[in-house]
């Protein structure tokens, strides 16, 4: 009778402990996800700021600026004229196409209070999180660049997040959080 409550008692207290460590390796990988995204927006906006200056004080050597940025970051870009013509397109394979992207980053744009008429300075339109098809997150930066010979260009900036299993291998917690548990699980 005692071995029966001595297992029920082990079977209950090694139940606890991995609820424990299953919740506190997912509070790990929750905070991890988080401060990643935080990271590569702050990151994204930052760049998409130099990089709307570098257009609007060099616009001559703009096709060099918008390449050194897809690049080396990754950074879509769309610019167009007044008029609606494009000036400059990247061209990325993204896993939903850039047109279907630009769709939806249109759609968004008509919903917020965005200016789209000529205004005397650069301005950025705020800062947009879009879905695609295949369960990609991208960042997305609307804006108004006025260069310094008063040509005036609509720009759209995208930036493709990093899915879960990205951030989980870049930090290698898959593995560790993984191999953490199932040790628990036999030592208990």
């Amino acid at each position: 009778m005692l071995n029966n409550l001595y297992r029920k008692l082990h079977i209950l207290f090694a139940s606890s402990v991995m609820l424990i460590i299953t919740l506190v390796i997912s509070f790990v990988v929750a905070n991890t996800v988080h401060t990643e995204k935080i990271n590569e927006s702050t990151l994204f906006q930052r760049l998409t700021t130099l990089l709307i200056y570098q257009v609007e004080s060099a616009s001559s050597d703009m096709d060099k600026a918008l390449k050194t940025y897809e690049e080396s970051y990754h950074i879509f870009s769309l610019i167009t004229d007044t008029r609606g013509n494009t000036i400059y397109q990247s061209d990325f394979p993204f896993p939903t196409s850039a047109d279907n992207l630009l769709h939806d980053v249109e759609k968004q744009i008509s919903t917020q209070p965005l200016s789209q008429i000529e205004n005397s300075t650069t301005s950025q339109g705020g800062f947009l999180e879009i879905r695609g098809t295949h369960h990609d997150t991208y960042f997305v930066i609307p804006a108004t660049i006025r260069t310094a010979n008063d040509t005036v260009y609509h720009a759209t900036f995208l930036y493709q997040t990093a899915s879960l299993t990205d951030i989980l291998q870049k930090h290698c917690l898959y593995i560790f959080l993984s191999g953490f548990w199932l040790v628990s699980l036999l030592s208990c």
